[in-house]
């Protein structure tokens, strides 16, 4: 039952820790019952019988931890799919699949209507000569009292391991936003601190001012709040 969930999450995000497998999988639902019956101790029992029978298949296979540990990198074993090359997990890539974990708990706490999670390169974007992959382009769906409120970003998860990449990264979201058929999504670089912060605002601030509402940084707790709409 919970094999293909498993192998599907591995799959689609290459680097996952067991901690992220068990929210997923065996996780809660939005009443706050857990998904497949029992306590989170019995949850974690199933989820590390699951992962060692993948494991024993020559389905998936541990790799080591990433050498730093972010915000959004989480504790446990590290998995790769069995065919995988790396040695150890990239920080990046855990990252980016905790805000997907965390989309996931949003959804069945109730507090959004739904989410679309594309990560690259299915994210790749195209406009004015120049090509981009954002880390995930996000969508996500609230009930109001008038409707479905739909919130759409291309997310930027910065660990603060780039500087003149990110000038240049900016510049070229103004290219494509200026070339993109009606409404361009906004851009949301989450990062680890203020001072990281502060550095990205600097490089937005050199581009077109025309373009400065583009682009938002907010620091990775903050994540949440504002991919439902809430900050």
């Amino acid at each position: 039952m919970y094999d293909p969930l498993i192998v599907d999450f591995v799959r689609q995000f290459r680097h996952v820790s067991s901690v992220q497998v068990r929210r997923v999988v065996f996780g809660q639902d939005r009443s706050g019952h857990p998904s497949y019956q029992g306590s989170q101790n019995g949850q974690e029992v199933r989820c590390r019988r699951a992962l060692q029978r993948l494991e024993e298949r020559r389905v998936i296979r541990t790799i080591a931890p990433p050498v730093r540990f972010g915000q959004l990198t989480t504790n446990g074993t590290y998995y790769q799919l069995a065919k995988g090359r790396a040695a150890k997990a990239d920080d990046h890539t855990v990252a980016v699949a905790e805000l997907y974990v965390r989309l996931v708990e949003e959804q069945r706490a109730g507090r959004i209507a739904g989410f679309e999670f594309t990560r690259t390169p299915a994210s790749r974007i195209r406009g004015g000569g120049t090509v981009l992959e954002p880390d995930a382009r996000t969508l996500v769906r609230r009930l109001t009292p008038t409707g479905i409120f739909r919130l759409t970003w291309h997310v930027e998860v910065d660990l603060d391991s780039e500087y003149t990449e990110i000038r240049e990264k900016i510049r070229r979201y103004t290219v494509i936003a200026a070339d993109w058929p009606g409404t361009f999504p906004p851009v949301l670089f989450l990062v680890p601190d203020a001072g990281r912060a502060r550095y990205i605002q600097t490089q937005i601030a050199d581009v077109p001012a025309q373009y400065h509402e583009l682009f938002r940084v907010e620091l990775l707790d903050e994540a949440m709040a504002v991919l439902r709409g809430d900050k």
